[in-house]
């Protein structure tokens, strides 16, 4: 299913600046998909290093996690990697395909595989200049609009990439496009840096006081106003009775078998000591997930169909700790979302949480005066007790600590819901929770205000880097030089170029493929140029 497509609205401008023309991406550098990975490419002869989807973000390539397979010589000619290859995200989410990020040799002698699509300049462009270019049509959803989607990836397809169009400048005017964009993107880098810093200290910051309130730490000294208070056993049993096996001694130092199976019960019971060092404070015990709840609902295994406007749906990208983003926000028809909320109801303090993809583990409260329907990735938690102590709880680096380990090493990171259930969760009596929840907010208000403002300035980093490319290609940040070559004439003299190269056309010296000292002939489609502008072989 095509999400819309390139000629009802590509963003393109009705009129190119002066000297720009209009070109194919295919006709300014060659496309190519990587090689499909399969289990006889495993062991072999000729192991090298591959790229795949998990090592290409936005300009930068990750080498933290780099995979081997075997790639004969035939096959390492055609799928090497070269100083200046681009490589996008062919199958990715809808947000992300299309993900573009240069090759600087990161890791020599590597190879890509069919998740990547190379495009390697031709003498027409600078990779540098390509590259931008592909990075704006990212943020300006020229691949989303492209790319064809289904349950959960989003495919661009090199066919429909290598036809898109490619507003071609002179070369000079690309170099100095690239040029002042690198100039002005490293100061908004630099303040980007320092809002990530501040961004990273709330974290480390909220992670701290939330492991204080979940080991007690926090109602210390209320624990010592109020010694009389009703423990929490007493609210268990009142809850769902002490025959269903809820209670959970703090001497017992683990989970006990439940009616329910999970990979938390037995050998891989939670050590309470990962909870505390001393133990859960006197009064408190443990309890499953499943057993404070009313209701946990997984949420459909589904992309939902978007409309303009409607009711509000919220994805896990919008979820951060204790708190539910809402700006932008998408929507859905009151039919799709009627569909959507047969098994639950999204209400008021009910804990979103999300248990797959990026961004797992984390929970927060479904705010009060709005509709909303559940995306994917996603579940619903309805509490018999309080919701803010229990969303604070499964945001704590204790529970975050125990999804790492259900989810580490996995290829495509989740929660199973059986887990989810069984989460053992600190129960301290309930008025204590309404204190916890208290010293909580108390603590942590000036940082969620901190961390809104650290969110608005990076999406106005974000709407200004977007905002100096759409500038850039509008022609509107570099003036034009009327001495340049027009990019239609220079994309005419490469054609011809390439043209007569094949067809052994030498009867002229601007044709023929100079032989030098410094090595063999070359044609024009391996004479690129490099990142920095100059003249390389390839």
């Amino acid at each position: 299913m095509r999400l819309k497509s390139q000629e009802t609205d590509d963003n393109s401008p009705l009129h190119l600046p002066p000297g720009w023309s209009w070109a194919k991406v295919q006709d300014v550098g060659e496309v190519k998909l990587g090689r499909q990975r399969s289990p006889e490419h495993h062991h072999g002869p000729y192991m090298r290093p591959y790229l795949r989807v998990a090592n290409v973000f936005e300009d930068r390539i990750d080498v933290s996690d780099v995979l081997e397979m075997n790639f004969t010589p035939k096959e390492f000619e055609t799928y090497r990697l070269k100083r200046g290859d681009i490589l996008l995200n062919e199958g990715q989410s809808l947000e992300l395909v299309g993900r573009p990020a240069m090759y600087r040799d990161e890791v020599p002698g590597a190879c890509f595989q069919n998740t990547l699509v190379r495009f390697r300049a031709g003498p027409s462009v600078t990779p540098s200049f390509a590259l931008l270019t592909f990075r704006y049509y990212l943020h300006s959803h020229r691949f989303q609009q492209l790319a064809q989607w289904t349950v959960n990836i989003a495919h661009l397809s090199v066919s429909r990439f290598a036809e898109m169009r490619f507003a071609l400048p002179p070369l000079n005017e690309q170099r100095r496009i690239v040029a002042k964009i690198e100039e002005l993107f490293s100061d908004l880098d630099a303040g980007v840096v320092a809002l990530e810093r501040v961004r990273a200290n709330l974290k480390w910051y909220r992670a701290a006081v939330l492991k204080a309130a979940v080991e007690g730490k926090l109602t210390a000294d209320w624990r010592a106003q109020h010694p009389d208070v009703e423990p929490s056993s007493v609210l268990l049993k009142r809850l769902q009775g002490e025959q269903q096996g809820i209670l959970l001694p703090v001497s017992n130092g683990g989970i006990r078998s439940s009616r329910r199976s999970s990979r938390l019960a037995g050998s891989h019971s939670f050590d309470l000591r990962q909870l505390a060092e001393t133990g859960l404070p006197s009064g408190w015990a443990l309890a499953r997930l499943d057993h404070i709840c009313k209701e946990i609902v997984d949420c459909p295994h589904s992309t939902p169909r978007w409309t303009d406007k409607g009711v509000a749906c919220v994805r896990t990208t919008e979820f951060r700790p204790g708190r539910l983003l809402l700006d932008p926000v998408r929507y859905v028809s009151e039919t799709t979302y009627q569909e959507r909320i047969t098994r639950l109801k999204p209400e008021a303090e009910d804990i979103l949480y999300s248990r797959e993809g990026g961004i797992l583990g984390i929970a927060c409260i479904v705010p009060p005066g709005i509709r909303l329907c559940l995306g994917q990735r996603m579940m619903l938690m309805r509490a018999t007790v309080t919701s803010r102590y229990l969303m604070h709880v499964l945001n704590s680096p204790q529970l975050l600590s125990l999804v790492a380990k259900l989810t580490g090493g996995s290829a495509s990171p989740h929660l199973n819901v059986g887990d989810v259930k069984a989460f053992p969760i600190p129960f301290p009596p309930y008025a204590e929770q309404l204190a916890i929840v208290q010293e909580i907010k108390s603590r942590l208000s000036i940082v969620d205000e901190v961390e809104a403002q650290v969110e608005a300035n990076l999406k106005r980093a974000a709407r200004l880097r977007q905002g100096i490319l759409k500038r850039a290609f509008e022609g509107r940040l570099v003036p034009q030089d009327p001495t340049d070559e027009p990019g239609s004439r220079l994309l005419k003299r490469v054609r011809e170029g390439l043209e007569s190269y094949a067809q052994g056309d030498i009867g002229t010296a601007s044709k023929r493929p100079r032989q030098t000292r410094r090595g063999p002939q070359t044609s024009p489609i391996h004479a690129m140029d490099n990142p920095d502008g100059e003249r390389r072989e390839a």
